[in-house]
C-alpha cells in the first residue's frame, strides 16, 4: 500500500507547473537607441491592436512602463473597437497600472514588464490595448517603452500585429477617444502569455490517492 500511495502523490500532487505559451513578444535587437510614448490623461493616451483567428484562456498581459514623477497610477482597457461610439459594453477587461520609475534603458529586453492582468480569456476578433495617462502634462510625467529600431516581434500561430494609435485630445472614456493612426516606426512594448490549465486529475488517480490515505489512518490506528 506505501507503494501505491507513493504513485498517487506523484500522479497527484507533484505535477510539474506547466510553462507559459508565448503569444505575442518583442526583442530588443538594437543597444543605442530608446523610445517613449508619453502618457497624461489631459495630454495624451495611446493604444495598440491585434488580431486572433484562435481562442486563448488564461492569459496574462505585461507592458514596459516608466514613470517619471514618483508613485503614480492610471486605467487600462481591452476593448473591441476604440474612437467614437465605444462605449464599456465594449470593454472585455480593464484595470488600473502603477508604472515604476526606470532609468533610461536603451536595451529593453532588460526592463522588467508590468503585469497588467492574468487569467483573461479572448475569443477570436480583433482587440485595442489602451492606455489611459496619469494625471499630468504631456511631457515629462509617465510613459510606455520601446524602441524605434531592431525591435523584433515575435508572434504564436493565429495571432497578427495591427497598428499604434494616439490621440492628443483624450475623452473622459479613454477608448472612446478620437485616436489617430500612428506612423511612426517605433514599437511600444506589450506582451500576451497563455499558462495552460493544470490537468484534472483522472478518477483512477484520485481514487488510489484515496486508497493509500485510508491505509495510512488504518496503520496509525492499529499502533
Amino acid at each position: 500500500m506505501k507503494v501505491a500511495l507513493q504513485v498517487a502523490v506523484l500522479s497527484f500532487g507533484l505535477q510539474a507547473a506547466a510553462s507559459a505559451t508565448p503569444l505575442i513578444t518583442f526583442h530588443d535587437g538594437s543597444l543605442n537607441s530608446a523610445a517613449t510614448a508619453n502618457l497624461s490623461d489631459t495630454g495624451v493616451n495611446w493604444a495598440v491592436s491585434w488580431t486572433q483567428s484562435v481562442a486563448t484562456s488564461n492569459v496574462t498581459v505585461s507592458a514596459i512602463l516608466s514613470s517619471n514623477v514618483g508613485p503614480t497610477s492610471a486605467s487600462w482597457y481591452v476593448a473591441t473597437q476604440i474612437g467614437s461610439g465605444t462605449t464599456s459594453t465594449d470593454v472585455v477587461d480593464s484595470g488600473t497600472y502603477s508604472p515604476p520609475s526606470l532609468p533610461t534603458q536603451f536595451d529593453f529586453d532588460l526592463s522588467p514588464r508590468a503585469i497588467l492582468a492574468t487569467g483573461l480569456s479572448f475569443a477570436p476578433g480583433t482587440y485595442f490595448l489602451v492606455f489611459d495617462g496619469p494625471p499630468g502634462g504631456i511631457f515629462g510625467n509617465a510613459g510606455w517603452v520601446g524602441d524605434f529600431m531592431g525591435v523584433t516581434t515575435t508572434l504564436a500561430p493565429g495571432f497578427s500585429m495591427g497598428s499604434y494609435y494616439f490621440t492628443t485630445a483624450p475623452d473622459p472614456f479613454a477608448p472612446a477617444s478620437s485616436f489617430s493612426l500612428y506612423g511612426d516606426p517605433s514599437k511600444f512594448v506589450f506582451e500576451l502569455d497563455e499558462v495552460p490549465s493544470a490537468p484534472v486529475p483522472e478518477p483512477s488517480t484520485l481514487s488510489l490517492l484515496g486508497l493509500g490515505l485510508v491505509t495510512i489512518a488504518r496503520r496509525r490506528w492499529r499502533k
